[in-house]
């Protein structure tokens, strides 16, 4: 059976698959590794030698590595994607940072998986996401989710939801009043709310409550 998925593999195009960062599975001296039908070469971890990279050899995917931190990956992936917007995102990740998975799982990124897989698992993963248009996210994030998955105190009203739903996405407290048309003392008090229903302490771990609840 792997002798005829061997053959069948080969007989379909490769898929170029640029990674930009750390990665054991394919150190910086190996060029060119291959897995399944993907073709795996390092990338600039700097935008525009990116672009360039990406307007040359036309890959079908951008994967970025576990290391990359936030401000970086959202310059890079903007970029790659800015010039080619057939490109698809896979990201590797900490099993720990269940929140870095989830947002950018919303932000479109099709393979999320964690940062210990192998080559050919990662192939693989990408391959099925090509194939069959599916969305694939390790198992280890979602048994981690669900592992949080605590039933809020109390209920959320329809205020509080939209309050929560707001800092979520990163506004301030001043931010979410002038999009609800309410004043910022309004928003404390719905915030304060909010904790106290979630059962945690600050605003960050609101967030990944509301992630993990399925609320954001």
């Amino acid at each position: 059976m792997a002798a005829v998925q061997e053959r069948l593999d080969s007989a379909r195009p490769q898929a170029l698959v640029v990674l930009v960062g750390d990665w054991p599975a394919v150190p910086v001296d190996r060029a060119g590794l291959r897995a399944r039908r993907m073709v795996f070469r390092h990338g600039p971890t700097e935008a525009r030698g990116l672009k360039q990279v990406i307007a040359m050899d036309k890959p079908a995917w951008l994967l970025i590595g576990p290391s990359m931190d936030e401000p970086t990956i959202r310059s890079l992936a903007m970029s790659a994607q800015a010039m080619r917007p057939q490109l698809q995102l896979a990201m590797l990740g900490d099993a720990d940072d269940f929140r870095r998975c989830a947002r950018w799982v919303r932000r479109g990124c099709q393979v999320y998986l964690e940062g210990t897989a192998g080559l050919r698992r990662v192939a693989a993963a990408l391959d099925a996401a090509t194939a069959m248009r599916l969305v694939v996210v390790d198992r280890v994030f979602l048994d981690r989710s669900r592992a949080r998955q605590v039933p809020p105190i109390g209920d959320l009203t329809r205020r509080e939801e939209e309050v929560l739903q707001l800092v979520c996405l990163g506004l301030r407290n001043s931010d979410v009043a002038q999009r609800l048309h309410v004043a910022e003392s309004t928003v404390e008090f719905h915030m304060s709310r909010v904790l106290a229903k979630l059962g945690v302490r600050n605003r960050v771990e609101a967030v990944d409550r509301a992630l993990a609840l399925g609320l954001a």
